[in-house]
């Protein structure tokens, strides 16, 4: 992997990293600075001038907060799909003949371990060789589509089971983030394995992050938020991120 490609993945993967911690901090930045705005006292000030203080100090607190959260939502946003893309083309099989003929014959393999009775997950977790993964992160899909099923995530479960409901089954993406899981602990590229830890928790980061993006838009825009329960959707979407 080239030196600029890297230096880019390890910048956007810090940024997701820090994507939750960073947007609540401006949340909170911005609730603490509205209430600067509105306690603001001068004595030498009229009230009328006081007042108008006030409003100022408000109206640029609102405009201050709301350009941080639209700027760090649209840095997670890019970091979210460059990491993706980057994941998604270093996990592709090779194109040729012989090396999609061996992809084959080894998914082949897989399936009858499958169609015996073994889970996915298992077959994922124990195998060593990269060819055998990348041909299961390619055929994998759309055998599990035909079953309809995925195992769900610790934050589906708790608010499926408070809301009473069953977890939608999904299929396609689960074992994408699985391959690229078990493909960062077996490859010798170093810097891919960084890439594909960062990967498998996009989507979590990102997740975690949008509750304390949405309240701050709230706040910024007049409409309020709801705070304790924004830290728990964000603790909740946290719990889904694994160590990377």
């Amino acid at each position: 992997m080239e030196y600029t490609l890297s230096r880019y993945i390890a910048q956007d993967s810090e940024i997701l990293k820090n994507a939750a911690t960073t947007a609540r901090d401006i949340t909170r930045q911005l609730e603490a600075d509205l209430i600067a705005a509105r306690s603001f006292r001068d004595p030498g000030l009229t009230d009328a001038a006081q007042t108008a203080r006030r409003e100022d100090m408000e109206r640029q607190a609102r405009e201050n907060g709301r350009a941080r959260l639209e700027q760090h939502r649209a840095s997670v946003q890019r970091a979210r799909e460059f990491l993706t893309k980057q994941a998604k083309e270093h996990t592709q099989l090779p194109t040729d003949p012989a090396a999609m003929m061996l992809a084959t014959q080894k998914w082949h393999g897989i399936e009858r371990q499958l169609d015996a009775g073994r889970d996915l997950r298992d077959v994922i977790a124990s195998t060593d060789d990269v060819n055998t993964i990348l041909a299961i992160k390619e055929f994998a899909p759309a055998y599990e589509a035909a079953k309809g099923y995925r195992p769900p995530g610790a934050g589906e479960m708790v608010g499926a089971a408070l809301a009473g409901q069953k977890v939608e089954q999904v299929s396609g993406e689960w074992v994408e983030r699985a391959t690229w899981s078990r493909l960062a602990q077996i490859t010798p590229d170093h810097d891919t394995a960084a890439l594909l830890r960062t990967a498998v928790n996009v989507d979590a980061h990102h997740n975690a992050a949008s509750p304390w993006l949405d309240a701050g838009e709230g706040i910024a825009t007049g409409r309020g938020a709801d705070m304790l329960g924004t830290a728990i959707a964000a603790q909740l979407a946290s719990a889904e991120v694994t160590a990377d």
